[in-house]
């Protein structure tokens, strides 16, 4: 540039310094001023300028600095996180979210030249504003999808950050993936490119196991149905009946006996923790209702009902279960006399949507009884008393105290139950008569015979009787009297 200096005046000149890429310089002296006299061509030594410059693209820090994810979280839950923009730069930049892929207007990239404003005006496209904006003086705010970011769009200046707000709400059982772009003014767009923010998140229904029958009942055996042929002896579950089925093996009513108890294994397979609630269903012999299993001591008890109110016992009868882990629930069964006792287990999940997963239900089947031994042998009975009778030959004497001849006869107790029975005997004070069972306990276990001898050896002429009483262990309402009878006489010659 040049320019003339009339006499007595002045000239005032500007420099204007425009870069498209990030220059600087210090103290520069390529600019010179060239100083002439126009009529005699004289020329002054050039005088440098020194100048300092420098042009930046505006810097910043995204934290997180790939994206956000919300993870599972159960239906109808929110969750809300932040995304925190910081200016690390020299100079103020505005910036805008919008929606990754859609069309948009870029941000304008002003220059205030002084006295002359330049504007580099970047290429307009067609298409709406990010919905959502909020009125004006609000902060704008937009929703992609599931989530609601409020502060869309703001100026931050040097040193200073923005915290943008992102909401994620799961409305229903599905994956979401939603791409933002976060476009900063005045950004070197030839190194960073498009800044794209990725939103992720996913909507779960809590829930558990309810048809892996065999991780169910890991411990206890699993068999498709009962042979009716076979007594059960043992905890069984039975999945191939109109209805499952977990039986409890026969327990002695009131007994003093170690509860039965079993575990069952209640697992969450889900990605999401969840809260289950354990009940005991009383099922009515003499209708279709459900009911739940009422407390002995609750004042609508019903001591008329076919189920005792305590046969089932859950613990514990709730349960927090993290996500991939499970727990166990166990069922103790106290029956409270002679009846089949018939429930259902229930393990319901709080806010279980999926029908395949928020609950699973089995019957409960159990027994009690009492323990019972049978007499096999001898099968003859007194009509009037019922009692057995065990009856010896007559046994010849060769002379009165002196015994004869012993004579023996066999009683056969069989225990026709399904659970151990021990019987206790009380035997009269006699001479006459001695028992293989006198001061013993004896324990059969189910199906189990044990055979006793009864001896008859007198030592008088004459007829002989005794009375053996067979007691029940833990059977009050069972006892069995044997009768013994014997007879003899003296012989009137004797050869010896």
């Amino acid at each position: 540039m040049e320019g003339k200096i009339e006499a007595a005046t002045k000239l005032e000149f500007k420099l204007h310094a425009l870069a498209r890429r990030e220059v600087s310089f210090d103290n520069s002296s390529d600019v010179k001023l060239l100083i002439f006299e126009p009529e005699t061509k004289d020329k002054q030594p050039a005088l440098p300028i020194r100048m300092c410059f420098q042009s930046v693209f505006s810097k910043f820090s995204i934290m997180p600095n790939q994206g956000i994810d919300f993870g599972p979280l159960e239906i109808g839950a929110e969750a809300i996180k932040t995304i925190e923009i910081s200016n690390t730069g020299v100079f103020a930049f505005e910036y805008q979210i919008v929606e990754a892929g859609s069309q948009f207007e870029a941000l304008e990239e002003k220059f205030d030249l002084e006295e002359k404003k330049i504007e580099r005006k970047p290429r307009k496209r067609t298409a709406p504003k990010p919905r959502g904006f909020n009125a004006k003086g609000a902060v704008p705010s937009a929703q992609f999808g599931p989530f609601h970011v409020t502060g869309v769009r703001g100026s931050i200046t040097p040193g200073q950050k923005m915290e943008i707000k992102v909401q994620f709400v799961a409305s229903s059982i599905s994956e979401f993936n939603n791409s933002l772009e976060i476009d900063i003014c005045q950004r070197n767009k030839a190194a960073n490119g498009k800044v794209v923010y990725e939103l992720l998140g996913e909507g779960c229904s809590p829930g558990i196991v309810t048809d892996d029958v065999a991780s169910i009942f890991e411990e206890q055996a699993v068999l498709r149905r009962l042979d009716p042929s076979q007594p059960l002896t043992r905890n069984v579950f039975t999945s191939d009946e109109p209805h499952r089925v977990f039986h409890f093996a026969p327990v002695i009513a009131n007994g003093k006996a170690p509860l039965p108890s079993e575990r069952f294994r209640i697992s969450n397979p889900f990605k999401i923790s969840c809260n289950v609630n354990i009940k005991i269903l009383q099922k009515n012999t003499r209708g279709t209702m459900d009911q739940p299993v009422l407390k002995k001591k609750s004042k609508d008890f019903d001591p008329n009902t076919p189920v005792p109110s305590t046969a089932f016992m859950p613990t514990p009868e709730a349960l927090h279960i993290p996500p991939h882990e499970h727990r166990f629930v166990s069922v103790r069964f106290k029956p409270n006399g002679l009846a089949t006792c018939v429930a259902k287990f229930v393990a319901e999940v709080e806010g279980g949507s999926q029908e395949s997963s928020k609950c699973l239900k089995f019957d409960l089947t159990g027994e009690g009884i009492l323990p019972s031994i049978s007499v096999e042998d001898p099968i003859e009975r007194d009509e009037k008393s019922s009692a057995v009778v065990v009856k010896f030959q007559r046994a010849p004497l060769r002379s009165v105290g002196r015994r004869a001849e012993a004579k023996t006869r066999y009683i056969v107790l069989r225990n026709e139950m399904t659970v151990p029975a021990t019987a206790r005997f009380d035997v009269e004070n006699t001479t006459e008569f001695s028992f293989s069972g006198r001061g013993r306990l004896i324990t059969l276990a189910p199906r189990e015979t044990a055979t006793l001898s009864v001896g008859y050896h007198p030592a008088s002429p004459g007829k002989h009787e005794c009375k053996i009483v067979m007691k029940i262990l833990q059977n009050p309402f069972e006892m069995t009297i044997f009768h013994l009878m014997g007879d003899s006489f003296l012989q009137d010659v004797t050869l010896e």
